[in-house]
Parts: C-alpha cells; sequence; structure tokens
C-alpha cells in the first residue's frame, strides 16, 4: 500500500513484512482492512486466525475464526489534509477530489454497473425472454435468473436497472 502527499512525499506500507506469523503463535492467516472512510485517522487493521476449532463448518472442515491484531496509522488526521492518493497493489483506493475524497471501490462498482454490467445484461436478457418457451416448467424469472448465475434479488434489481438505462440509439439520437 502507497499513500501520495501534495508536497510530493510518498510512504509504502509492505504488509507482508508485517504479518509475521512469530507474532501470533500457530496463526494460520492474517488479513487487512483499510478503514478509508469517515474522519479521523486513517488506519490499516490486522486480523489473524490461529489454529481452528474443533467446531466443523458446512463443508465438514474445522473453522479458524478471526482476531483482533493491531491497527495502525497510515495517515494521522493532520495527513489527511495532505493527502492526495492511497494505492493497494497499484490500484487507487482512495482519491483526493477537490477537498474531499473518493472510494474509489465504491466508484469503480458503480461505473462497472453502468458501463458494462446493465448494457450486457440488459442485452442477456432479450437473448434469453426470446427462449422463453424452450424452458419446460417453473418460474420463468426463476429459471432466467439461474441461467445467469444470479439470486433473485439481483436478477429483479438488474431488470429494474435494465429497464431504466437509456439504450444506445437513445443515447445517440440526443446529439
Amino acid at each position: 500500500m502507497k499513500t501520495y502527499y501534495d508536497n510530493g512525499h510518498f510512504d509504502v506500507f509492505d504488509t507482508v513484512s508485517l504479518a509475521d506469523a512469530s507474532e501470533f503463535k500457530g496463526s494460520r492467516l492474517a488479513n487487512w482492512s483499510l478503514e478509508i472512510g469517515g474522519e479521523g485517522p486513517l488506519l490499516l487493521n490486522l486480523y489473524w486466525y490461529p489454529n481452528a476449532s474443533d467446531e466443523a463448518g458446512p463443508a465438514g472442515l474445522p473453522i479458524a475464526f478471526r482476531q483482533d491484531g493491531w491497527s495502525f496509522v497510515i495517515a494521522d488526521e493532520n495527513d489527511r489534509e495532505h493527502l492526495l492518493k492511497v494505492t493497494v497493489d497499484g490500484e487507487a483506493v482512495l482519491l483526493r477530489a477537490g477537498s474531499g475524497f473518493v472510494d474509489c471501490c465504491r466508484f469503480d462498482h458503480a461505473v462497472e454497473l453502468a458501463d458494462h454490467f446493465v448494457p450486457r445484461g440488459s442485452r442477456a436478457l432479450a437473448f434469453l425472454e426470446g427462449m422463453r418457451g424452450d424452458w419446460a416448467g417453473g418460474d420463468p424469472d426463476e429459471e432466467l435468473a439461474r441461467v445467469l448465475g444470479m439470486d433473485p434479488e439481483a436478477y429483479s434489481w438488474l431488470t429494474d436497472a435494465a429497464g431504466a438505462y437509456p439504450d444506445e440509439g437513445d443515447r445517440f439520437a440526443a446529439s
């Protein structure tokens, strides 16, 4: 993870080196979460997973429950004032826009939905709806959702979004 500042300074945080297994006896896994929302310091939280319990999960495997590790201050409140961006593995996750910040994960998700998922999903819906007569029995919407790899809630969201999304002809007709 890297933090970049308006004075040209940047910091590099190497989470691989920080996850020294000797600090957590019996640790099988460590994971990190970056707290980018809200006010105050920018925090990188470390969690670890000790040896598994005797409890078995749905696959019959023992479960290792997450344990709290530490929170590391990546940028304190004063640093945030000068912070331009934060990257994880080269991808921007927090970006200054004017005097505020953009959560790039949420932004990229919305762009992915608008630019790729909804238009492609709309075309797939149109194609598959034309094939409804070929499907035997059952609820056609449930079958469409299954074929598209969606749960019913995601399918319902897509059909609503596809209906609200302007098709390509409408977008270019106004120019």
